[in-house]
């Protein structure tokens, strides 16, 4: 996909390409129509495209379950996220450190940290079978783990 500027003119005030295209990947393909948006800035020198696409995904809980994250790494349950798209879950009671890298298991001192009530939203199974957590104190930490389904 390339991206094509466009600069008004100084002799006659027309808006022509000013040949700084620059080309980017194509990710994804677009059936739909795409709104275009016109931004004129206020120095009325450069035009600029902005072109958005706007989707809405409506997630479906369709399981659940509370982990309890001791001192022994522990991942989530297969027969829970197998039939899912995403997990959201929220951390109780104390703080955690987890990976989702899948090489290898966090440690109270390595991994990213989770602090109480901030929630963390896992996309896809692979990340789901990937997932270990472990508290970083003597406290435990409870996740409460909703499994969600796409378009339900």
């Amino acid at each position: 996909m390339s991206l094509l500027f466009w600069r008004k003119t100084q002799d006659t005030g027309e808006y022509r390409p000013d040949g700084t295209a620059q080309t980017k990947d194509v990710v994804a393909t677009v059936t739909d129509p795409i709104p275009v948006q016109i931004i004129q800035p206020e120095d009325n020198d450069a035009l600029s495209v902005e072109i958005a696409k706007e989707a809405v995904v409506i997630y479906s809980p369709i399981d659940y379950e509370a982990i309890t994250v001791a001192a022994t790494a522990i991942g989530l349950d297969p027969t829970k996220y197998r039939n899912a798209d995403r997990a959201v879950m929220t951390l109780e009671t104390g703080q955690i450190r987890f990976r989702y890298d899948g090489a290898g298991n966090p440690t109270s001192t390595t991994g990213h940290v989770l602090d109480l009530a901030v929630a963390l939203t896992l996309d896809g199974t692979a990340t789901m079978q990937r997932f270990m957590a472990i508290r970083t104190g003597g406290t435990s930490g409870v996740l409460s783990v909703t499994y969600e389904k796409r378009g339900q």
